[in-house]
Parts: C-alpha cells; sequence; structure tokens
C-alpha cells in the first residue's frame, strides 16, 4: 500500500498530473465501442444492462491510461466508456453510480490549471457523465464537470453522493494550500449555488473515502496516519461528530461503503492487519469489526449490490481481477476482469 503522507511537494507534483484538456475526457464513440467480451460465448448475445463501473490501467502506444469501463453484473457486454488521459492516479478519480433512479456516474477528472507559488499545476474537478444503453451498447453522453478547483482548494480527491432519492447533492474532500488542510464540501449536482463547507481537519490526519449512510443523513470517512487509524462518522447538516471508532490494530483504513439497507449499522471497509489486505465490516453500533469475504485471496474495493447479499471487488494478491462474493452462499464468482479496479454497483 503506497504512502500517502506525502510531503507538499510531492503532492503538488502528483496535481501536475492531472494535465489533461476536457476533450481527453471523450466517450466511447470510437473503434472500441461494444461489448468487448462475452463469458457466455461469442455467439451468444446478452442485453446490454450496466451495472457495474470500473477503471483499468492500460497501456496504450507505451504510455499508461486510465480507462472508465462498465459490464453487466456477470461480467458480459463489458465496454469502455471514456479514457482519462493521460495518467491519473485512479485512487483520486475513480467513479461511483449516483443514486437509485439516476442513470449518472460522477468521477474525478482534470479541471482548470493554477498557479501557485510560481508554478502552474491542475486542478481535479468533479465531473457527472449519463448513461443509457444504444443498440445494445452502453454509451457515456452529456459528460460536465460540476466543480472545479482553485489555488485555494488543489484538489478534489474524494466524492460521494446523497443517496437519499432526488438528491441533488455531493459530499467532496478538498486539498488546501498552504494550509494543508482538508475539508468536506457540499456540492449541488447541477453546477450552480456555492458549496457548504461542513468539517474541516488539520494536516494530521489524512481523510478519504467518503460514504453516506443509507438515508443520507450521515456520512463517513476513513482518517490514517503514521499511529492511529480510525473510521469517523459526522452529520451531514452539521458536520458534528457522531461517532469515532478506533481502528489502530489495522497498519491502513481504506475504500469504506455503508450498506443500502436503510438504517443499517454496517461499514464494509478495506483494512490492512499484519500485511494483508481484506475487505472487513464495521457495525457502528457495536463497533464489532468481521471479516467480510473469506475466499483465500486478499480482496479490496468492495461495493454493495443494491440488496447488500452480494459484494464487488479486487483481488490484488490475483492479478487485480474483478469478482462477485455472494455473502448468502459464502462463494465467489468466476473472474469478470483483470487489471480492474475500483468498482461501484449500481444502486
Amino acid at each position: 500500500m503506497k504512502n500517502l503522507f506525502l510531503s507538499l511537494t510531492a503532492l503538488l507534483f502528483s496535481f501536475a498530473l492531472f494535465s489533461c484538456s476536457e476533450s481527453d475526457l471523450t466517450s466511447n464513440y470510437g473503434s472500441d465501442d461494444g461489448a468487448i467480451s462475452n463469458p457466455k460465448g461469442d455467439n451468444i448475445t446478452t442485453i446490454a444492462d450496466p451495472v457495474i463501473v470500473f477503471l483499468k490501467q492500460e497501456i496504450v502506444k507505451r504510455k499508461d491510461v486510465t480507462n472508465m469501463y462498465v459490464m453487466n453484473e456477470d461480467g458480459s457486454n463489458k465496454t469502455k466508456l471514456m479514457a482519462i488521459t493521460p495518467y491519473v492516479h485512479r485512487q483520486w478519480s475513480y467513479p461511483r453510480w449516483a443514486p437509485t433512479g439516476i442513470n449518472t456516474i460522477y468521477y474525478g477528472a482534470k479541471g482548470n490549471n493554477f498557479t501557485w507559488n510560481g508554478s502552474t499545476y491542475g486542478s481535479n474537478a468533479v465531473w457527472l457523465t449519463d448513461i443509457s444503453v444504444v443498440n445494445n451498447i452502453p454509451k457515456a453522453s452529456n459528460t460536465r464537470k460540476i466543480w472545479d478547483g482553485s489555488s485555494n482548494y488543489t484538489i478534489c480527491y474524494d466524492r460521494a453522493w446523497n443517496p437519499s432519492p432526488n438528491s441533488n447533492q455531493i459530499a467532496i474532500i478538498v486539498y488546501s494550500v498552504p494550509t494543508m488542510t482538508r475539508s468536506i464540501m457540499l456540492i449541488p449536482t447541477n453546477g450552480n449555488g456555492v458549496p457548504t463547507t461542513i468539517y474541516t481537519e488539520g494536516p494530521d490526519f489524512w481523510m478519504q473515502w467518503l460514504t453516506f449512510s443509507p438515508n443520507g443523513d450521515y456520512i463517513a470517512f476513513a482518517r490514517n496516519n503514521s499511529s492511529s487509524k480510525s473510521i469517523r462518522v459526522i452529520e451531514r447538516t452539521t458536520g458534528n461528530v457522531v461517532k469515532d471508532i478506533d481502528l489502530s490494530q489495522f497498519t491502513y483504513v481504506g475504500k469504506l461503503d455503508w450498506q443500502r439497507t436503510l438504517n443499517s449499522p454496517i461499514i464494509a471497509f478495506h483494512g490492512t492487519l499484519n500485511g494483508i489486505n481484506n475487505m472487513y465490516t464495521l457495525d457502528i453500533n457495536t463497533n464489532a469489526i468481521v471479516l467480510a469475504i473469506n475466499n483465500g485471496t486478499q480482496t479490496a474495493m468492495g461495493s454493495y449490490s443494491p440488496d447488500d447479499t452480494k459484494m464487488v471487488h479486487t483481488c490484488i494478491s490475483t492479478q487485480w481481477e474483478i469478482k462477485i462474493y455472494n455473502f448468502l452462499t459464502g462463494t465467489t464468482s468466476a473472474v469478470l476482469d483483470v487489471n480492474g479496479e475500483f468498482s461501484s454497483w449500481k444502486r
């Protein structure tokens, strides 16, 4: 696991990697359109039902490219939606689905350039793209930027959409210079209105991996530094801390995903324990921690199915294979993709 506690110089250098133009965020109207794999056989046509979105790092013309894909639950109709170039670390750009009934994916990518301390850098903005199926091929359209950084907010490196029905609110984490503070802000999904800051921390902790409670009233996130780890829960309206569960037995606490069932106290998280990475669950009412996926491989980056009975995840010890774990049967699916990560299951 890479060390997230970067120096300001190293962090700003990574900001410079966000140097693509808005035209580089291209939809999939190209030669690679359509399903690129079909586990049921090349002669069997499946109906495109894109419910899982994920990222892949691929080599194109000797350059690293981060591509966004969607696929059916069984791995069929796998289709590239767009490329985010040049190389942008997937940990800061990974996509998620909007709430139930909103056929939109949101993600982080290049925003405006800004000048700080005599140098020019690229900010990280919040983008939306609408997903449809045309002639049985998933398409991304109406790609739009709804929030951008500035010299005060150098990067937005995490996002979570309030899952309440008809919600038009996204929580983001922004990193500020020169204070090196991190803040949680609420922004409108239509791109209008003034963002509201509800929570701010100093440079002592790296906070990331936002996830909303099923009713949208609370926000949870991970906090990591060299000596302490925790999952903190705050109220969405006030930013008041209502829970802070110490997880210092782990050397790293990664991507969170709150269950979909209304009033569920269960949050899944990626934890590194004794050098081994696995998905765990945390009951925020009792602080009980349980190994979520037990299939003999190291797992990370899980996302619940709409009914919480399954989880799409990456097996990081086996070629970064994307698989689905069934909690009811204790079984794991066949490999849906390799070299894939940061999957998100449509609500």
